[in-house]
């Protein structure tokens, strides 16, 4: 087993090591950002050390990078076309619809809005029996071949 020795102070009272520094670490005084006059101790000033000859300061060694987003995996890509797809069919009035489909949406938290297309020529009963929820629900409004249904849900 081997035990590994750290060549630079990082506790209060170390002997600070960096560069050949012989100074001491203490408690960083710099209360620049301080909240302790309102909720003490505050982390700002709780944990930081620095050294009391050389400028190192543990507030400046642990900024942390900025996070970049990570880019958008595949499914999420395929399943935004496929969305603007259809809203691109529901706001074209010439595009023809051989089935029901709607998208939904939050409506309330027992119940759901779809908002769709369906064939030419269905009746209004058979898309109720479509798109109705668990304990029933009511159109918003239905033209032709377009909807907006409240489904209960809960």
């Amino acid at each position: 087993m081997e035990i590994y020795s750290i060549e630079h102070g990082c506790c209060e009272d170390d002997v600070c090591g960096r560069n050949g520094c012989d100074g001491t670490i203490v408690k960083d005084t710099d209360a620049e950002s301080c909240s302790c006059h309102i909720n003490p101790p505050c982390s700002y000033c709780h944990c930081e050390v620095q050294c009391n000859k050389c400028d190192w300061s543990s507030r400046k060694e642990n900024v942390q990078e900025q996070s970049k987003t990570a880019p958008p995996s595949d499914w999420y890509i395929q399943m935004k076309k496929r969305e603007k797809e259809f809203r691109d069919q529901l706001n074209d009035a010439s595009f023809e619809f051989d089935k029901v489909s709607f998208r939904t949406e939050s409506h309330s938290n027992s119940s759901m809005k779809k908002i769709g297309a369906f064939p030419r020529g269905m009746s209004r009963e058979q898309l109720k029996k479509e798109v109705d929820g668990t304990f029933g629900g009511r159109f918003e409004w239905v033209t032709e071949n377009r909807f907006s249904f409240i489904a209960y849900t809960d």
